[in-house]
């Protein structure tokens, strides 16, 4: 309010500059879901086995670096050789 008590009104935006800054908010897109049949879940089922997989490839051959003494007791070192080249 200014001095005389009157609503100060020449900082707000017109009607048509409101319009014009929300529409632009509003007509974005929305997200898509995932669906079954384009191949999407699969591919990034794909990429994140993959990605564990190379996890486990890599603590297998440097051990000393990505494991713990005490892990390294517990497991058959035969066992993980054959699930890994299965």
């Amino acid at each position: 309010m200014d001095e005389s008590g009157t609503r100060c009104t020449r900082f707000l935006p017109t009607t048509r500059a409101r319009r014009a800054l929300f529409s632009t908010v509003i007509e974005q897109p929305q997200p898509e879901r995932l669906r079954i049949g384009e191949g999407k879940i699969s591919g990034y089922l794909s990429i994140f086995l993959a990605v564990i997989s190379l996890g486990a490839v890599i603590c297998f051959h440097f051990p000393e670096y990505f494991t713990t003494p005490e892990f390294r007791v517990v497991y058959p070192v035969e066992i993980l050789r054959w699930v890994l080249l299965a």
